[in-house]
C-alpha cells in the first residue's frame, strides 16, 4: 500500500520520540490523523523487528489494504479482540464448535434480555422498579450497554458510579440501580447457558481477562486511529495488553468526531507518562467544505463535558473548491432522481458516497437505484468496493477515517428532540464527520425546512438550489 507523503506539522509527529512518552495526538477532522498513524506504524515496524506491533483502526479498508507482516497487526478492534479471544480459549480448553465464538447478535441480544428481565422481576416481584414507566425494555438495554462500556465490575461500582449521557432520563435510585445490575448479571448467565462468550460489547471484558492472565504484555506497541469511538473498557483491555513503559502507546482521534457519547479520564485507562500533541491544519477537504464544517461545529454549542478542552479548532485549508450545494428533496423520489443522476455520471464526480442515517429510507432508495441499474456498494467490504461505478452508500456510523471525492448527505435534517441535548450532540457531531468526509464536492439534500436551524449562522458557507 503506498502512502501518501506527510507535511508540515504531520512530520513533526512522526519524529516523536518512541521512547520519551505515551502520546495522545489531537486533530480536527482532515489533518491527516490516519496517514500519520500508518506511517508510524510502518516506521515501528522497521525500527522494532522483533516486537509485535498492533495497529487498531476502524477504517476497514486500511485494515484489509495494508500487507500485514509478522511483527505488524492492523485489525479494527474487535477483529483483534474476536481473535484474540478465540486463541486463548482454544489454547487453555481445546477446540470447540467455532459458532460459540460468534457475537450474540442484536435480536438474540433482546430476546436475552427480556428474559433476563423477566427472571429478575419473578425474584423482585414488590420491587418499585416496575412501576416506574421510564423504565422501558430500551431503556434498560441501553443501561446494560454503558455498564458493558464502562467496565462496571459489580453492583457497588455501579451504584457510586457517576451516570452522565442520559439525556432526560436519570437512574439515581440505588434500589433501581440494584435491579438493573442483576438483569445484567442475568443476562450474561444466559450468554453463557447459550453456549457464547461475549456481546459486542462485552468481548473487551473477556480481553481484560486474557490480559490479566497473559504471563507477559503481548503488544509490545500499540497505535490507535480514531480512539474516541471505542469504549473505556475497550481501551482499558489495549493497554493492560501493552508493556507498560514510555513510548508504546500513541492514541490519534478528534473529540468533534465522537459519535457515541463516551466520557472518560486518562487516569481511568491506566495509561502512564501521556502527552497531548494537536494538528491543526486541514490536507483533506477544500477551504470552502472545511469552513462549513467548522461554522456548524462552532454555532451550534453542546456539552463536551470534561473533553472541552480537547475539541481541536481546524485551520482551514488554504485549497479552493465549489460552494458546498444545499438542495431541496421534498420526497425520497426526488433523492432518488438525483442520484441516478450522479450515478449515470460518476466521472464526472469521483469516488462518490451517499450518507443517509436513516435505515429504512437508505433501504429504500438502494432498491430503487438498483432498479435503474445504478450500481451501489453498502458493506464494510472494501475487496469488491468499484469506486468507477459504484455509489458508497451507508450511514455516518461507517465513516470514521473514509474520505471521497464527493460527498452527497441525503437528509441532512435534524430530526432529533430539541428538549434531548444528548441526541443534538450526537447530531451534530454526526454532520460534521459527514462533511468533512467530501475532498472536493459537497451536496446536502434536505425535506424538511423547518429542521435545518443547526445551519444558523453557516449560511455564508453553502449555496442554496431549488
Amino acid at each position: 500500500m503506498e502512502l501518501t507523503p506527510l507535511a508540515g506539522e504531520q512530520v513533526k509527529i512522526l519524529e516523536l520520540p518512541d521512547d520519551r512518552y505515551n502520546y495522545t495526538i489531537l486533530g480536527a477532522a482532515g489533518t491527516g490523523k490516519s496517514l500519520i498513524a500508518l506511517h508510524r506504524a510502518l516506521q515501528l515496524q522497521r525500527n522494532h523487528p522483533g516486537e509485535n506491533i498492533v495497529f487498531i483502526t476502524f477504517n476497514r479498508f486500511i485494515s484489509q489494504k495494508l500487507n500485514m507482516s509478522s511483527n505488524l497487526n492492523v485489525r479494527t478492534f474487535h477483529s483483534f479482540a474476536r481473535r484474540i479471544v478465540k486463541d486463548y480459549i482454544e489454547d487453555t480448553q481445546g477446540p470447540m464448535d467455532q459458532s460459540r465464538f460468534n457475537y450474540v447478535n442484536s435480536y438474540k441480544r433482546k430476546d436475552l434480555l427480556k428474559e433476563a428481565t423477566d427472571a429478575v422481576q419473578q425474584e423482585n416481584p414488590d420491587s418499585g422498579f416496575w412501576t416506574k414507566n421510564q423504565f422501558t425494555d430500551d431503556f434498560i438495554s441501553d443501561e446494560i450497554n454503558w455498564i458493558e462500556e464502562n467496565l462496571i465490575l459489580n453492583v457497588d461500582q455501579y451504584i457510586n458510579a457517576s451516570r452522565t449521557g442520559r439525556g432526560r432520563t436519570r437512574i439515581n435510585d440505588p434500589a433501581d440501580r440494584r435491579i438493573i445490575y442483576a438483569i445484567f448479571e442475568k443476562y450474561l448467565d444466559l450468554i453463557n447457558q447459550e453456549g457464547r462468550f461475549y456481546d459486542f460489547e462485552n468481548i473487551s471484558w473477556k480481553l481484560l481477562d486474557v490480559a490479566q492472565r497473559s504471563q507477559r504484555p503481548m503488544i509490545d506497541y500499540l497505535i490507535i486511529d480514531e480512539f474516541q469511538n471505542l469504549t473505556k473498557a475497550d481501551l482499558i483491555a489495549l493497554a493492560h495488553m501493552t508493556v507498560d513503559e514510555p513510548g508504546r502507546i500513541m492514541l490519534f482521534g478528534d473529540v468533534a468526531q465522537q459519535l457515541f457519547g463516551r466520557r472518560f479520564s486518562w487516569r481511568e485507562l491506566g495509561i502512564n507518562n501521556e502527552r497531548k500533541q494537536t494538528i491543526q491544519k486541514v490536507y483533506r477537504n477544500t477551504k470552502q467544505i472545511s469552513s462549513l464544517a467548522s461554522s456548524i461545529f462552532e454555532n451550534n454549542p453542546i456539552d463536551e463535558g470534561d473533553e472541552a478542552a480537547d475539541v481541536v479548532s481546524a485551520i482551514d485549508s488554504v485549497r479552493e473548491g465549489p460552494m458546498p450545494q444545499l438542495i431541496h428533496t421534498p420526497q425520497i423520489s426526488d433523492i432518488v432522481n438525483r442520484l441516478a443522476t450522479v450515478g449515470n455520471n460518476l466521472a464526472d464526480y469521483g469516488t462518490t458516497l451517499v450518507i443517509i442515517n436513516n435505515y429504512r429510507d437508505r433501504q429504500t432508495v438502494v432498491s430503487a437505484l438498483n432498479e435503474r441499474g445504478i450500481a451501489t456498494h453498502t458493506s464494510n467490504n472494501f475487496e469488491d468496493y468499484d469506486p468507477q461505478r459504484q455509489l458508497f452508500i451507508c450511514s455516518t456510523n461507517q465513516l470514521v477515517g473514509l474520505e471521497f471525492d464527493t460527498v452527497i448527505f441525503a437528509g441532512i435534517d435534524n430530526q432529533t428532540d430539541p428538549r434531548d441535548s444528548d441526541a443534538f450532540r450526537t447530531f451534530i457531531h454526526s454532520i460534521y464527520i459527514g462533511l468533512t468526509r467530501a475532498r472536493q464536492n459537497l451536496l446536502m439534500y434536505y425535506m424538511d425546512p423547518t429542521k435545518l436551524g443547526f445551519l444558523q449562522g453557516s449560511q455564508q458557507y453553502y449555496q442554496v438550489r431549488g
